[in-house]
């Protein structure tokens, strides 16, 4: 997009383009938030609570200008601060990355004076400053998984349907620990497809039981509640002497600037990598939620599954994706 100073408007294609991209994170933030509001606390995130507030202020801002015919910029003058801040605060989540040097170009102020934007943008949570720019902040992702199974259905449920159609009748397949696999396992159980399923995940073997077409085997290891599993030695030697048609694998991110899966969890991690290793085909299945999350074990590489399956396969994640030798479904 053109730099916006103060003596030159914005064109409209630029502007409605920034702010359809706003109003859709806008969209996303608000259902995060519906998602995950703690009914304990009573108490919804406040880190996407700051998020919606400088997103929102930026729109209102953007809604002004073009109610005025954009007079401030046109009139030579200067944006408040305020308002320069969300407009920074918004750029940041909607690219990903600013610099300094194009920041100050764009708003017509001195570089120094954007630093301190930034800094005071970083310590309310809204982005984090790195040498010469900034960059957005990621999702802290829920950990236990009793508390994600009702969240972000929908989604889950576009996967799955996609999922499901890469099985064929007669293969042995492994699904791990993943909210999204049980509702995999969900079409399954309903299916009539005859099929071996090894699991790691205590909630999708007790839904495969219930279709004698399915022979459910678990893997057995320590129970790890967090995850609602078995973890550990034992179900690391359970797999290690199988070869699987066809795996579905979880995440807990998925981050493509540095080509990372990842977990939080070495257990899960190693597990995961000696299922991909012993299948023919594997296949991540992850909602477009986990690229703004952060994970801290990475087990896999995009080029290692056959292919990325998610709810959101916009052109441009197609390219990032593919680029990183892998499809996106």
């Amino acid at each position: 997009m053109a730099p916006v100073s103060r003596g030159t408007s914005p064109s409209v294609c630029d502007d409605c383009i920034l702010f359809i991209i706003v109003l859709q994170d806008v969209i996303i933030d608000l259902s995060y938030l519906i998602g995950n509001f703690d009914l304990h606390a009573g108490e919804f995130d406040p880190i996407i609570v700051k998020r919606l507030e400088s997103l929102s202020g930026f729109v209102s801002f953007r809604i002004i200008n073009w109610m005025s015919a954009d007079k401030t910029h046109a009139t030579g003058v200067p944006m408040f601060a305020k308002e320069r801040q969300d407009a920074i605060a918004a750029l940041v989540k909607a690219e990903g990355r600013v610099t300094v040097t194009s920041l100050a170009q764009r708003f017509d102020v001195t570089e120094d004076c954007i630093r301190k934007d930034l800094k005071l943008l970083d310590s309310e949570g809204l982005l984090k400053r790195v040498y010469g720019g900034a960059i957005g902040t990621t999702i802290a992702p829920e950990r236990d998984v009793s508390k994600r199974l009702n969240t972000h259905v929908a989604e889950k449920k576009i996967i799955a349907e996609k999922a499901y159609e890469y099985i064929s009748s007669g293969d042995l397949v492994f699904l791990d620990i993943s909210t999204t696999n049980i509702a995999l396992a969900e079409l399954i159980a309903t299916g009539n497809k005859r099929l071996t399923v090894v699991s790691n995940m205590i909630d999708v073997l007790r839904i495969l039981a219930r279709n004698p077409m399915v022979t459910a085997i678990c893997t057995g290891g320590n129970v790890n509640l967090e995850f609602d599993g078995f973890l550990g030695a034992t179900a690391l030697a359970m797999v290690e002497p199988i070869r699987f048609d066809k795996a579905f694998i979880g995440a807990l991110s998925v981050d493509l600037q540095n080509d990372a899966v990842t977990t939080f969890d070495v257990d899960d991690g190693l597990l995961k990598k000696r299922v991909i290793a012993n299948s023919t085909h594997s296949y991540l299945v992850a909602d477009s939620r986990k690229l703004n999350a952060d994970g801290t074990y990475v087990y896999a590489r995009m080029e290692d599954f056959d292919a990325f399956i998610t709810d959101k396969p916009t052109p441009a994640l197609r390219k990032q994706v593919e680029a990183l030798g892998t499809k996106l479904v």
